[in-house]
């Protein structure tokens, strides 16, 4: 009887630290899970917004250098020289 409750203990044993270890491994998921929910809700949030700034900076810009053009122009002309990487410094 004594060998079977060592038995049962050792299996008890190695079953809860299968399940502390499956209990970390959940715990870190959700930690990088949210962080990458917060990422994508920035980026969301102030992508657009970062990108019609740069606009708005390059068409004064250009209406300081006394080089205005028409609206539609200068929003066509940030657009092909902007990349998502120069919106992101």
């Amino acid at each position: 009887m004594a060998g079977r409750e060592a038995t049962a203990r050792r299996a008890l044993e190695e079953t809860n630290a299968e399940l502390e270890a499956t209990r970390e491994s959940l715990a870190l998921a959700t930690r990088d899970a949210e962080r990458l929910r917060i990422a994508r809700d920035l980026h969301d949030l102030l992508g657009h917004d970062l990108i019609a700034l740069h606009l708005e900076l390059e068409t004064a810009r250009h209406l300081a250098d006394g080089k205005a053009m028409d609206r539609s122009s200068v929003h066509t002309t940030s657009r092909s020289t902007s990349s998502p990487t120069s919106a992101r410094r």
